[in-house]
């Protein structure tokens, strides 16, 4: 009891100590929200104050798309796009609004209706996509980094990557007088007939345009083939840019320099520029990309790539088909079958108007690993579970598209017709060359 009376008595007297307290004032740290509000500031200011706008480009699923961008401090943006399922937009500006708020990062959004917004329309005859993803692309992009007058950012959905850097007067101009779409018409006609190449002082290297991507491949001096697709940036200059830069023997291409005079588009490697030639043959025979164990092993067909007038057997058996069973598609593929063998695969798309129906036939083959040629062999239903091929076998009898391939020996070899953008090759009848298969690769 005692001690107890003794311990009241000491906290007593500690309460009433004059003037020997000190104020404890508890608060938040809430300096971390101010440096971000700070940043977004800063990012909204560095945005607005760009005299010529932004140039952005947005990774897809079909490539970067690209669009110039002029921001306002009080989140307004317009913007230009080089979007070509739209022609009647270029050069046409679009006015939506913007946002830049901090989420799990800061994040750029579009949040308005904008040129942005139709890549990433579920709708897809709006997007040009399919299954209602759009291009498989993004309007909300985390900033990465600012470095260097660039921005680097990611998507929050798809994870793309998207950048952006300030626009050069000469470029803005440039895009007011169309220059987004029309530089990707210009690639897309540059050469359409002719497989280009260019060597520089030790390798001859072939490149394929695809508008939005390239086809690059050469041959080291061991006979290694290297083949890459690449993503290119094409600016309203018509210059074109790499995404990232390609090794070719321990130099870098970085891109593609236009000559307005000339017409004519040089490879910018390492500090050079080579000049771009051009041929009806590609520098790079077509059997050492197709076939089996290749890098690709498929050629897709349409009746639509033959041309009307074309005397080709394989065209008017296709021809027949596509009259009596609506079959317009068609591909080859070379795979391994279930005993491990060699396998071709014809697969024939019949238009049901609903939808497309895969009916295929397999055939054994014996393939030239180190040649440009294979035999096929016997045709066999074991591809078909549902007994559609043997229902598509007796439409098309009369002129036999399924037993054509038996036994007769095929060459692969490039294809002097395009189709839209994009080069073809063609499996070729070895005894008739008239006959022929051609189609997209992939």
């Amino acid at each position: 009891m005692k001690l107890f009376k003794n311990i009241l008595f000491a906290l007593c007297a500690v309460c009433f100590l004059p003037s020997c307290e000190k104020e404890v004032i508890i608060t938040l740290d809430n300096s971390a929200d101010i440096k971000i509000q700070q940043t977004i500031d800063s990012y909204i200011t560095t945005l607005s104050e760009a005299r010529y706008g932004w140039l952005v480009d947005v990774d897809t699923n079909e490539g970067y798309y690209q669009f110039l961008m002029h921001f306002t401090d009080d989140n307004f943006v317009t913007m230009y796009t080089d979007n070509l399922k739209y022609p009647d937009y270029n050069a046409r500006p679009k006015r939506s609004t913007y946002n830049i708020r901090s989420l799990q990062r800061i994040t750029l959004s579009f949040d308005t209706y904008s040129y942005l917004a139709i890549i990433n329309d579920p709708e897809d005859k709006i997007s040009g996509g399919s299954g209602n993803q759009g291009l498989e692309t993004d309007f909300d992009f985390e900033i990465v980094s600012y470095e260097d007058g660039v921005f680097n950012m990611t998507g929050r959905i798809n994870r793309v990557n998207a950048r952006m850097r300030k626009a050069t007067m000469s470029e803005m101009r440039a895009v007011e007088d169309g220059g987004l779409m029309n530089s990707l018409k210009n690639l897309i006609n540059y050469k359409s007939n002719e497989f280009i190449s260019f060597s520089t002082n030790k390798t001859d290297v072939s490149i394929i345009f695809k508008m939005r991507t390239m086809d690059i491949a050469y041959f080291t001096e061991n006979d290694v083939l290297i083949e890459e697709t690449v993503d290119l940036n094409i600016r309203p200059t018509y210059d074109i840019e790499l995404t990232e830069s390609f090794d070719i023997e321990g130099i870098s291409l970085t891109g593609f320099k236009w000559d307005n005079s000339k017409k004519e588009y040089s490879a910018v490697v390492g500090s050079s520029l080579f000049q771009l030639d051009s041929g009806e043959k590609s520098i790079i025979p077509f059997y050492r990309l197709f076939g089996y164990n290749k890098k690709y092993t498929e050629i897709a067909s349409s009746i639509s790539m033959y041309g009307s007038n074309m005397s080709n057997y394989i065209y008017r058996l296709m021809n027949y088909s596509s009259n009596v069973a609506n079959a317009t598609d068609a591909n080859i593929v070379f795979i391994t079958d279930e005993s491990g063998n060699p396998c071709m695969r014809l697969t024939v798309y019949m238009n049901t108007g609903v939808y497309y129906l895969p009916v295929s036939y397999d055939y054994d083959i014996t393939y030239n690993e180190t040649g440009d040629e294979f035999t096929v062999g016997t045709m066999r239903y074991g591809a078909d579970i549902y007994g559609y091929s043997k229902y598509l076998d007796v439409l098309l009898l009369p002129m036999s598209i399924i037993r054509y391939w038996e036994n007769k020996t095929f060459i692969v070899d490039w294809n002097s017709q395009t189709y839209n953008d994009m080069k073809m090759g063609s499996v070729i009848e070895k005894e008739n060359t008239q006959n022929f298969f051609p189609g997209i690769f992939q």
